[in-house]
């Protein structure tokens, strides 16, 4: 791994190079790279808690979000909370 990825890998479920290709993917394009953009309801998702976060996400009933299963949800607050 590279060296920031094992300082922080204890934190997540699953390895953070695959959360953050997942993000990259799937997240970055429509909130940016760390987070920043902000969404048409004025709210960047780096400024958001962990809890609202996944909250947000539960509550979204779209194609773009309803593929993620909980733990992706989980190890992405826990990756947005990292690149505040």
């Amino acid at each position: 791994p590279v060296d920031d990825e094992a300082s922080i890998s204890e934190d997540y479920e699953v390895n953070p190079s695959v959360i953050n290709s997942l993000y990259k993917q799937k997240c970055a394009t429509s909130h940016g790279e760390k987070g920043e953009v902000k969404t048409k309801k004025g709210i960047a998702i780096k400024n958001l808690s962990s809890e609202k976060f996944i909250q947000r996400l539960q509550n979204l009933k779209d194609e773009a979000h309803n593929f993620l299963t909980q733990e992706q949800r989980e190890n992405l607050a826990k990756y947005i909370s990292k690149e505040k």
